[in-house]
């Protein structure tokens, strides 16, 4: 049995068809699994801060171990 698990992509990602082939698995599997995908955006996008997409990916980042982790109200902006 797997965590819920979170799959973050850019859509030109060369690992864009992967991350989506693992994800559909994961959720065949009974996995409680997100895939967000950012638009014309390559691999590891998030390394950049500068990018407003990389803060947004932050977030999400941030908002799903928050409640994974049940440690909600702890994240700022």
């Amino acid at each position: 049995c797997f965590p819920p698990s979170l799959f973050i992509a850019g859509e030109r990602d060369m690992m864009l068809s992967g991350t989506t082939i693992l994800h559909r698995a994961f959720l065949r599997a009974g996995v409680d699994a997100r895939l967000i995908v950012f638009e014309g955006l390559p691999h590891a996008f998030w390394y950049d801060p500068y990018l407003p997409e990389s803060k947004e990916a932050d977030g999400d980042m941030a908002s799903f171990f928050e409640k994974e982790l049940h440690l909600a109200g702890r994240h700022t902006q």
